[in-house]
């Protein structure tokens, strides 16, 4: 009868998995950074302090706890905002949402609660809308008025 190998240390194998998250890491912030540039809410007031990565939605640290890398860290799901906007988006201050299942890789829109504006990206660049104003243009769809314009 053979002996049975003895298991690889614990201490080997998160070091092993550590490095592979570190490389996905670099390989998904790089994409991201030269995507967004410094911030991508910098439509959004003033920036403010060094560009950080931050995740969206449900692809949040204290959401993603078990995870593999490569699910944790998308480009879809984060982008580059400057600790101004980054601190707003974590405390609630700003919203950040997806226009398509692209995710971060398509067009985003940005509501701050502090200027009580909306932001949206589209091909042609940034439409700044007050809610007053974007529920004139929802009723306005909803009654048929725009159906020629859209």
């Amino acid at each position: 009868m053979q002996p049975c190998p003895k298991p690889e240390p614990k201490s080997k194998e998160r070091a092993r998995e550590k490095r592979h998250e570190a490389a996905v890491i670099k390989a998904v912030r790089a994409h991201v950074s030269a995507r967004d540039g410094y911030c991508r809410a910098r439509m959004v007031g003033t920036c403010d302090g060094r560009d950080e990565w931050a995740h969206l939605e449900d692809k949040r640290r204290a959401r993603t706890v078990g995870m593999a890398p490569e699910e944790r860290h998308t480009a879809n799901d984060s982008l580059m905002l400057c600790t101004r906007h980054h601190d707003d988006y974590d405390e609630g201050r700003l919203a950040i949402f997806k226009h398509s299942p692209m995710g971060a890789e398509g067009h985003l829109a940005f509501y701050s609660y502090r200027l009580r504006r909306f932001y949206t990206e589209t091909s042609s660049g940034v439409v700044q809308m007050t809610l007053s104003e974007i529920r004139a243009v929802a009723a306005l769809i909803l009654h048929g008025a725009l159906e020629n314009e859209l």
